[in-house]
């Protein structure tokens, strides 16, 4: 049985007396009714449900009826990720921080981050760029952003990406936004 990752898979046996003790098993290690995997008896009908499949669950799972078994391959297909929530673009004043965040479709896939199509490095940037993974979630934050930081940033996911671009106003630009939205103040901050 072939399954894409992130769905769940249900297997089925039939016995042939009701209500005697099932076990499953993959790969020869017993499965417990937990988060990952349910297990149900009605009457003859039994069930295992493998919840939000990954292709680590592929492999041979066994139902055991005292001497009688039988077995079913299950092979889980990995999906590409793809972005749920794209990046959005930033304001942000010269010397404070910004983050960038956009949310996966699935865990634990790795990304890559650039500035102006220009692969960035935690290691490379001196404290520059923080770069996690938080579940599905990537975040790259530039610390003390100054003008020469406002760009377009990308976040790359295997053949995915999703860009934005931060603008970094100058101190001085970003009082007087500040002054003209409070009724303005003309002779300090002259209009452009």
């Amino acid at each position: 049985m072939d399954s894409p990752e992130g769905h769940n898979i249900t297997l089925h046996c039939e016995i042939s007396k009701p209500g005697v003790p099932v076990e499953w098993s993959l790969a020869g290690d017993l499965l417990e009714d937990n988060e990952k995997y349910q297990i149900r008896q009605r009457d003859s009908a039994v069930e295992l449900i493998i919840r939000d499949a990954v292709p680590e669950d592929s492999g041979v799972y066994t139902c055991v009826c005292r001497e009688q078994k039988t077995k079913a391959t299950v092979k889980v297909i990995a999906v590409p990720a793809t972005f749920k929530v794209s990046l959005k673009n930033q304001e942000a004043e010269e010397g404070t921080s910004v983050t960038l965040r956009c949310e996966l479709s699935k865990k634990g896939v790795p990304v890559q981050w650039l500035r102006e199509n220009k692969v960035l490095s935690g290691e490379l940037s001196q404290g520059k760029y923080l770069m996690k993974v938080e579940g599905k979630t990537a975040l790259m934050t530039v610390i003390s952003v100054q003008q020469e930081d406002t760009g377009k940033y990308s976040c790359i996911a295997g053949d995915e990406k999703t860009t934005a671009e931060i603008k970094v106003k100058r101190k001085f630009e970003a009082h007087c936004s500040s002054l003209f939205a409070q009724g303005g103040i003309e002779e300090i901050c002259p209009v452009q």
